[in-house]
């Protein structure tokens, strides 16, 4: 649903005499054999949502979103539970089982978005039963590390190296206390004149937040 314009409460499709204008409110169907609830939506190139079982993308045709310009498609039947990070010009998608991290990207030739089959990113630390992942968020500086949580309150770290031909990360673990329950989004700190990232992350035993930062 989108609410009329400058009447953010207001998600009547039609005027008051009874007329459907690009600045009334407006609902977009996702149809299709298969059903599950709608988890998350993703504002990137173009507007994504994501799905138990599928992912969809919301496209205009002139670059506003009304009545007469939305148009769903579906992109994939690869679901998830957690919104997804970006890095560069790379979402990571969390499937719907959290056993696998999947690579999206805009394609500005076909206009969608290209989805891997999970095989790039190391899954190793999270493919069994218990240790699904459960969090994921980006640390952007100093430089990019990527963080989840597993079911069972471990905190991995995959860091991505680039090269010409590929992106390929290394996956490690880190023992914290009792355990992570979550991880936050990352602060931005400035320590001795440079801008870093900072971590937080809740401890689950004692209930306290402790910080995480690259050294």
């Amino acid at each position: 649903w989108s609410s009329e314009i400058d009447s953010y409460f207001n998600f009547s499709p039609v005027t008051v005499d009874n007329q459907v204008l690009s600045t009334t409110g407006f609902s977009v169907t996702l149809g299709g054999p298969r059903l599950s609830k709608i988890r998350w939506i993703y504002a990137g190139s173009q507007l994504l949502v994501g799905m138990e079982g599928s992912l969809w993308m919301i496209s205009s045709s002139e670059g506003v979103y009304t009545a007469f310009t939305a148009h769903p498609r579906k992109q994939s039947e690869i679901g998830s539970i957690i919104p997804p990070v970006q890095i560069g010009v790379i979402l990571l998608l969390v499937h719907a089982s959290g056993r696998q991290i999947h690579q999206v990207k805009y394609q500005d030739q076909s206009k969608s978005y290209d989805i891997d089959d999970g095989s790039v990113i190391p899954n190793h630390l999270f493919n069994q039963i218990g240790q699904e992942i459960t969090d994921i968020v980006i640390q952007n500086a100093p430089n990019p590390i990527i963080w989840v949580t597993r079911a069972d309150g471990l905190l991995c770290s995959l860091i991505p190296s680039w090269s010409s031909r590929a992106t390929v990360y290394g996956l490690s673990k880190h023992a914290i206390g009792s355990g992570v329950a979550s991880v936050t989004d990352t602060l931005v700190d400035e320590l001795a004149g440079d801008v870093v990232d900072e971590l937080a992350n809740i401890i689950s035993a004692d209930g306290f937040i402790s910080s995480v930062t690259e050294g």
